[in-house]
């Protein structure tokens, strides 16, 4: 009977060590790990370039552009956008992050840099259900 005790209790160890592996170590781990590099183990794509001048991407800046004036009760207009990086795609979930640089003048007619991070939902059908500012940060006076 002693034999199956130690059988089962040593079972019973690995077991706990497995779990802390899994459940300690593992996000320790991957915390380390900046969100990209997370995120390029789940996600379709990092960092790719949009065309600037596409009517997605100029789209999404206007949204942006009205969705930060609505929330801090701004006036800011869009002058150009610099560049557009989809930082990460994924295709189950329909969600895509996007960094874009943009030049935008203020109410006193300034131009100013900003980097603007949008997070989008679409539907299956590529339509667009949602987006959303995450950062809105200005980068550079002129």
């Amino acid at each position: 009977m002693d034999k199956n005790k130690s059988i089962m209790m040593m079972g019973t160890n690995w077991l706990v060590i497995i779990m802390l592996f899994f459940f300690g170590f593992a996000p320790v781990c991957s915390a380390a790990l900046s969100w990209q590099e997370s995120a390029s183990l789940i996600g379709k794509s990092l960092y790719s370039n949009l065309d600037v001048n596409s009517q997605k991407v100029m789209q999404m800046a206007g949204l942006a552009i009205d969705q930060h004036n609505n929330r801090v009760n701004g006036n800011l207009k869009l002058v150009q956008v610099l560049s557009c990086k989809d930082v990460f795609h994924t295709r189950t979930l329909g969600s895509s992050v996007f960094d874009l640089v943009m030049l935008v003048k203020d109410k006193h007619n300034k131009t100013n840099k900003y980097l603007v991070r949008v997070y989008q939902k679409r539907s299956r059908d590529k339509q667009l259900i949602h987006q959303t500012i995450v950062k809105f940060e200005l980068i550079e006076r002129f």
